[in-house]
């Protein structure tokens, strides 16, 4: 089964695609993930970008050789970018401004 293939399984309701495109493409996912962190927060990103590739498999559109391995490395980039900004609104979230000086400003300000 190809990847348009199993897009288009995914797409009809076929869950079993989606795990023919885990088994195959998480390598590739971990790649791009494994900058972030421990390992399992990587294994989490990867099993989150897959959650997106299910929801959103309506949006991919076959260009050819290569094209979904483009499209799920996007996708597991917004999905590093995304877990960047909430660790970063977590710790934000734990310091008061009055803890550092900027009783006046929002942690957004900083």
């Amino acid at each position: 089964m190809t990847d348009q293939e199993c897009m288009v399984s995914i797409s009809g309701g076929d869950l079993s695609a989606l795990n023919v495109l885990m088994e195959r493409h998480s390598e590739t996912v971990k790649r791009v993930l494994g900058s972030l962190g421990s390992g399992q927060e990587t294994e989490d990103l990867c099993q989150e970008t897959f959650m997106r590739v299910m929801t959103k498999c309506d949006l991919y559109k076959d260009d050819g050789e290569d094209s979904f391995v483009w499209w799920i490395k996007k996708i597991a980039k917004s999905v590093a970018i995304d877990n960047l900004h909430r660790n970063r609104m977590r710790k934000c979230s734990v310091i008061r401004d009055d803890q550092i000086g900027f009783s006046d400003k929002s942690c957004d300000e900083i």
